[in-house]
């Protein structure tokens, strides 16, 4: 109940970039309860739920139009690494559409990794497979799970 940015280890975005790359911060959990980062579009709001996998959060962010009587508006769909929500230490999607992950994902002459990829459009929630980031028709490669869960993942009751 006494949670503030002042418990929380902020990630930025860097300033080298066109593309969003946030900062890779450490975050002692001794001393802080965790991490934010902020978004940077006026507007800017994630709507859909985020998966955890791998270490990795996927969550998707909105920009609607700016126009009040339009619809429509663009979005990001990030990749930041759990422990910190900074950026990942190597490519865990496909930036380049070649249909796998490798270091032709990365972006600039250091290879840096990019946060979050930008979309013409709002993006609804992700499923994820064991090999696939899916969004709507959109299927892309994404770093395969280093081990399987084994037995029941989940279950849903059905009301009829």
């Amino acid at each position: 109940s006494n949670l503030t940015s002042a418990n929380l280890v902020e990630q930025t975005y860097r300033a080298d970039f066109a593309e969003r790359v946030l900062t890779k911060n450490p975050v002692d959990y001794t001393i802080f309860r965790g991490w934010y980062l902020s978004l940077p579009d006026s507007g800017e709001r994630a709507i859909t739920n985020s998966i955890i996998r791998s270490g990795i959060v996927f969550f998707n962010t909105a920009i609607p139009s700016s126009d009040a009587c339009s619809v429509g508006g663009f979005g990001f769909r990030f990749a930041v690494d759990l422990e910190t929500g900074g950026t990942p230490d190597e490519p865990v999607i496909d930036q380049n559409d070649d249909g796998k992950v490798d270091s032709n994902d990365t972006i600039g002459v250091l290879k840096d990794v990019a946060s979050a990829q930008r979309y013409n459009r709002l993006l609804t929630d992700d499923t994820i497979t064991e090999r696939h980031i899916i969004n709507e028709r959109e299927l892309k490669a994404i770093q395969t799970a280093p081990t399987r869960q084994v037995g029941r993942i989940s279950w849903q009751e059905l009301l009829q």
